[in-house]
């Protein structure tokens, strides 16, 4: 076997630089131990400066709308109320080292709470903890006490009306227990006002989900139209209408209200007339209920009637676990009357809800009074359609406007009509032109429809309007009569089938014996508004419904196959006195001889 050895150095020299490269080889291998020993201890505060970091992640809170079709807008705002360390060495972290946070006033935080019956006892921050984690009851009024005494120092965050979350970086705050408010508004008006409190944050997640605690009330207003609910129909002047409210008895418990206002407010244009003199009928999860209070006012320069429903004790109702979310329905009924209003605008009702919406305010009665914080939701809204139509009564040879013709309309909806009559006098600053047939329009004349106008250039203005419901007489049909200027308005119909007959002629006229047939229909467009349709005698048009009924004067009327009683009466006359002369010239005649 063959070895191979190192002969030691044989002189001086040699033996030197022998022993200097020995001590550099354990110089290197001393300086490399010191590297990995550096190596180690770094991966070592490494590793605890992760667990460090598991222990105090950075914190999200992630504020979510309650409702998915909610647009209103969300002003949230977190206060820390307690600051904390987290423990997690246990299966679940906790929060421990409890105090005040330095978003509130410590001194007079504790002043405040202590001074609640709930707290009286607590002498730490730890005590108040305690109590607000056993008696969920005691949240509302530390939230109500703690409110004032804190300090702007809060994380905010604005859900805008299309925004169904936002999430809020509370790293620099920490874990703890937060207030949240959130102030909702429907853009610049405030219609709710919410706190809460928040544990935050006793898991190593990074983000907190909470959803807004408070629902907004509202309120829906519809036309009950036989078993359907409308936003719109169409009636006759008289006819009944059913109106339906609804709404949902909001959760009020713990909310720290100390009384909740709730007032239906319901708006009755000129042209619609509350029916009778009794309360509307009101249910809360299908029972009748009287436990509210009923006014109703006719304001005296609009027309309009506003009728107030002012619900009495609300706040028993919304922390009844039994009445919580059932529906409340308010139903009553009104009418058509004589200031119906005939064109696209219809006949509108609008009706709105207000309510109490901070829980801090104190309020004094079920009804909201001057300083009092309350919501309104946005105005729900219905309207009510009707028509009518116009005749002209003329003279059948030159088309002179004739009064003092009577008229009956007869069919299922009408049962009444408005008799309407307009005065239109010449002016400058009129907007009506005068029609060749006698009505006005505000529709300027064009180089086509020219020869329809009296003047292209004068102009009218509508300078009185008289109206009055005409009911059915004791033969059981309408009748109204001709005005002076030979036009008549039967105003208010809905739709139906109406037969129109003469039942009195203009002095010295004999009356038209045709009775003369009226369809009218009603459909709705794209924008919701009405599309009349009318059918008279058979012909079908649109827009202003006009029927000229001409009368012939008596003396006018030729007799059968001839020229005129008259003329036989004088001729017949004329025959027997010529008869009688030449029987006197006979005999006197005969005499002579």
């Amino acid at each position: 076997m063959n070895k191979t050895f190192t002969s030691p150095p044989n002189n001086n020299k040699e033996r030197i630089d022998h022993q200097m490269k020995m001590k550099g080889n354990h110089t290197m291998r001393k300086t490399i131990q010191k590297i990995i020993s550096l190596v180690a201890c770094m991966s070592i505060v490494i590793a605890l400066s992760a667990t460090l970091l598991a222990v105090d992640p950075s914190y999200t809170v992630r504020i979510k709308k309650q409702n998915a079709s909610d647009n209103y807008t969300h002003n949230v705002t977190l206060y820390q109320v307690f600051k904390a360390e987290v423990d997690t060495s246990g299966t679940e972290p906790m929060l421990y080292n409890i105090d005040w946070s330095d978003d509130v006033d410590a001194t007079q935080a504790m002043t405040a709470v202590t001074a609640l019956s709930a707290f009286s006892s607590c002498t730490k921050v730890a005590d108040i903890v305690k109590v607000l984690n056993t008696d969920a009851t005691s949240v509302d009024a530390f939230a109500k006490a703690i409110e004032p005494v804190l300090t702007t120092s809060a994380a905010t965050t604005t859900l805008g009306p299309t925004d169904t979350y936002k999430d809020v970086d509370v790293t620099s705050k920490g874990p703890g227990y937060y207030l949240v408010t959130d102030v909702i508004k429907d853009g610049n008006t405030t219609i709710a006002n919410s706190k809460f409190m928040m544990d935050a944050v006793k898991s190593s997640t990074t983000t907190l989900e909470i959803t807004s605690k408070e629902v907004v009330p509202t309120l829906d207003k519809k036309i009950v139209d036989g078993s359907s609910l409308v936003d719109k129909n169409q009636k006759s002047v008289g006819d009944p209408i059913t109106f339906q409210m609804t709404s949902k008895v909001p959760n009020l418990k713990d909310k720290g209200y100390n009384r909740y206002c709730y007032v239906v407010e319901d708006t009755l244009c000129e042209g619609l007339t509350y029916s009778g003199t009794g309360d509307p009928a009101v249910t809360i999860n299908g029972t009748a209920t009287n436990d509210f209070t009923f006014t109703k006012t006719v304001d005296a320069t609009t027309g309009e009637t506003l009728l107030k429903i002012v619900f009495t004790d609300f706040l028993s109702k919304g922390t009844n676990d039994d009445l919580i979310g059932k529906d409340i329905v308010i139903t009553y009924q009104a009418y058509l009357n004589e200031k119906a209003d005939l064109t696209d605008a219809g006949n509108p009702n609008t009706a709105k809800l207000i309510y109490s919406n901070d829980p801090k305010h104190t309020y004094s009665s079920d009804t909201p009074g001057t300083g009092d914080v309350v919501g309104e939701t946005p105005e729900a809204k219905t309207i009510t359609y009707t028509t009518g139509m116009m005749l002209i009564k003329v003279d059948a040879d030159d088309n002179t406007k004739l009064s003092g013709a009577e008229f009956k309309i007869e069919g299922t909806q009408a049962e009444q009509v408005i008799k309407t009559e307009y005065v239109y006098t010449k002016s400058s600053t009129g907007t009506y032109y005068r029609l060749k047939n006698g009505t006005y329009t505000t529709t300027a004349p064009t180089t086509a429809t020219a020869d329809q106008y009296e003047s292209t250039s004068d102009k009218y203005e509508l300078t009185s309007k008289t109206s009055a419901i005409v009911g059915k007489n004791t033969s059981g049909y309408v009748t109204a009569e001709v005005g002076a200027d030979g036009v008549l308005h039967f105003d208010g119909l809905g739709a139906g089938d109406y037969t129109i007959t003469e039942t009195k002629a203009p002095t010295g006229y004999v009356a038209d014996p045709t009775s003369h047939t009226l369809k009218i229909e009603c459909t709705f467009d794209a924008n919701n508004k009405p599309v009349w349709t009318y059918t008279i005698d058979g012909t079908t048009c649109t827009g202003t419904v006009l029927l000229t009924v001409e009368n012939a004067l008596k003396s006018d009327l030729p007799g059968t196959g001839g020229i005129g009683a008259n003329v036989f009466y004088v001729a017949g006359s004329v025959l027997i006195l010529s008869g009688i002369a030449l029987a006197i010239a006979k005999k006197r005649k005969e005499a002579e001889i």
